[in-house]
């Protein structure tokens, strides 16, 4: 068979293999075959672990999203809500899926915040612990209290993770028309629901105000 010619930016050629492979590598090939992904790429190319949809294969695969960050940390929680497109091991197992990134250095904090907020800290609070309270992919929280006692959470994002993202999304929703276009096993799956969803998820997660009104 005639393997369809990929229409996309240059700079997304080693990517595409590399999203390729997470799936084939990780017992997900039967995914990348329906999705039309395989079709995609060179054999030699495809490097599958040979164990199959296994529950230790599923493990590794959510392991390896955390190394991948935000975005395919996202795309994995994404997937658990899924069983039609992937098997109910890998459904149960990225359910469990959870932010396991390492905390944001504190100067990167501070710079942020008195950048975003347009004063330096000591005038912004009345103290500010350095430790994390959690972290997340996106961002953490930090316990503070304002000028005046008021003790708070200040949530920051990480730096340039909106411009990282933007760039993952583009990617898979690129990816994702493609195979829904020029694809027969594309057209098959729900692929743009999937960047869709993703999209909107991370957003979300995104705006701050969103989670301030809650």
């Amino acid at each position: 068979s005639v393997r369809p010619r990929m229409i996309l930016a240059p700079r997304y050629f080693s990517r595409l293999t590399a999203t390729v492979g997470l799936f084939t590598k990780y017992g997900l090939g039967d995914f990348a075959d329906r999705s039309g992904l395989r079709a995609l790429v060179a054999e030699d190319e495809e490097k599958g672990n040979g164990n199959g949809a296994s529950p230790e294969t599923a493990v590794a695969f959510r392991k390896r999203l955390v190394e991948l960050g935000p975005a395919y940390i996202k795309l994995g929680q994404v997937l658990s809500t899924r069983p039609d497109l992937i098997p109910e091991t890998y459904v149960r197992e990225l359910e469990k899926l959870q932010d396991d990134v390492d905390p944001i250095p504190y100067p990167n904090v501070q710079e942020v915040i008195e950048r975003e907020l347009g004063a330096r800290m000591s005038k912004l609070f009345d103290s500010f612990e350095e430790e994390p309270l959690g972290t997340a992919s996106l961002g953490q929280v930090h316990a503070a209290t304002l000028r005046g006692g008021r003790a708070v959470v200040v949530k920051v994002q990480r730096p340039d993770i909106r411009e990282a993202l933007a760039d993952d999304l583009e990617f898979f929703r690129e990816l994702a028309t493609f195979l829904t276009r020029h694809t027969q096993a594309g057209a098959g799956v729900d692929l743009l629901g999937v960047v869709t969803q993703l999209e909107r998820a991370l957003l979300d997660e995104l705006d701050y105000r969103i989670e301030a009104r809650n």
